[in-house]
């Protein structure tokens, strides 16, 4: 597990880096390793692949061995001895069988490790989306930002031409009122994109651990994209890492209930040993009490009653797995609504973003045309002010639009299970 996250950290730096720039794909590649929540569900996985293994160990022989060593030295008043004794004995014991137990629990705890794999995968799949989130939010906060200074300027721009022509005598008094308001909104504008910028700019640093620098805006790659809802829904139930993490813990308790079984069966062993009972353990000398023993053994042990414990056992993992089936279906409703709410995401903004480019469109173009009437006496700059307002509120909106669009593209593709794998990213556990 170690050797597979070192693997993503030196791919990522071994990546070719333009301007050191930061791919979305390099910030989740540097990201995975290091997220603190990743790591305690991989920890997790590990610590389950050390219990299954613990259980495992059953399958094989014990061996002890023991020594004593003794020295006795009695005296009375008419009797005075001592003796010394050394014991050593060697035992091997074997379980033959125990009612299938082992295999049963071996079988469960092989399920529960599986879904602490799928665990790994959808905290991943979670935190990759998260970064996904504050990448895109960082963007575009930077890019309103500087829409936002673009707007200040070009009033600025139209204030000074209004001041002046008003001061000149030329232009009333009411413009220049109306172009100091709108010339405060600008300004308020700013201050409120400086702020989502400063709330973006501590968002990525708090989910990524570094600093946002020269962000690249990721390309969507459409054909990784479903074709339909109802094919979106279909791969969400078939690949969503928490419906498998699900179908792996009900597997894991149907062997546990199938062990609940095994006290109903008798339980074989078998022990082999070899004891040395001397001073000096020579194996021919029998004058001074030495001897050796050899024995081998076969035990038999079947439990007639116990209260009715194992039969309780039984009905309470009965009990639990209808739980987790519950579960189960919660999973699967909560995981079709949001691929549901994605998939609508993508879809409809898709279709607005069609119409607000339009909108982008027509009012550059409204900007162009009132500057030369303008030029013409046609317009005066109070109307070139509203043009550029709506410029800019059209701007603010496509640029938001667009990019909740690929927030929504990323949102389909962890709901169906697929988002590590558009980063190609499949060496987690």
């Amino acid at each position: 597990m170690k050797f597979k996250l070192i693997t993503l950290t030196l791919i990522y730096a071994m990546m070719p880096r333009a301007a050191y720039s930061n791919t979305l794909d390099e910030t989740i590649i540097n990201t995975l390793p290091t997220n603190p929540k990743v790591l305690q569900k991989i920890n997790q996985y590990n610590e389950s692949i050390e219990i299954h293994n613990q259980e495992k160990a059953d399958y094989l022989p014990t061996i002890d061995v023991s020594t004593h060593l003794r020295s006795d030295n009695t005296k009375s008043k008419n009797y005075h001895s001592k003796m010394n004794k050394n014991d050593l004995s060697v035992n091997l014991h074997q379980n033959i069988f125990n009612g299938f137990y082992t295999t049963y629990q071996s079988e469960s705890l092989n399920y529960q490790t599986q879904a602490s794999k799928w665990s790994v995968i959808s905290i991943a799949e979670d935190t990759a989306l998260n970064i996904s989130k504050v990448y895109i939010h960082y963007i575009e906060a930077t890019k309103l930002v500087t829409l936002a200074q673009n707007n200040i300027d070009k009033h600025n721009n139209i204030y000074q031409r209004i001041k002046e022509k008003t001061e000149s005598g030329l232009g009333s008094i009411a413009d220049l009122s109306q172009i100091e308001g709108r010339r405060a909104r600008a300004y308020s504008n700013f201050i409120a994109a400086q702020n989502n910028l400063a709330d973006a700019t501590a968002e990525y640093i708090s989910v990524t651990n570094e600093q946002p620098y020269n962000l690249q805006m990721p390309k969507i790659n459409t054909h990784l994209m479903p074709t339909s809802l109802n094919m979106a829904i279909k791969l969400a139930q078939k690949n969503h890492p928490a419906i498998n993490s699900s179908k792996s813990k009900i597997k894991a308790i149907h062997a546990d209930k199938k062990s609940s079984y095994t006290n109903f069966y008798p339980n074989i062993s078998i022990e082999l040993g070899h004891n040395w009972s001397d001073q000096n353990y020579r194996k021919s000398n029998y004058k001074d009490g030495s001897q050796q023993e050899f024995y081998a053994e076969v035990e038999l042990r079947y439990n007639l009653f116990n209260g009715g414990k194992d039969i309780y056992k039984n009905k309470q993992l009965a009990y639990k797995i209808e739980q987790e089936k519950d579960s189960e279906i919660d999973i699967y409703h909560n995981v079709t609504q949001s691929t549901t709410l994605s998939w609508n995401a993508y879809k409809y903004i898709g279709q607005k973003l069609g119409y607000i480019h339009n909108h982008v469109q027509s009012a550059e173009e409204t900007q162009i045309n009132y500057e030369q009437q303008f030029k013409l006496g046609q317009r005066s700059l109070v109307d070139l002010l509203d043009s550029e307002n709506e410029s800019f509120e059209a701007k603010k909106d496509y640029i938001h639009s667009k990019n909740e669009q690929i927030i929504a593209y990323y949102r389909i593709l962890n709901a169906t299970g697929m988002l590590l794998q558009s980063f190609k990213i499949n060496a987690l556990v």
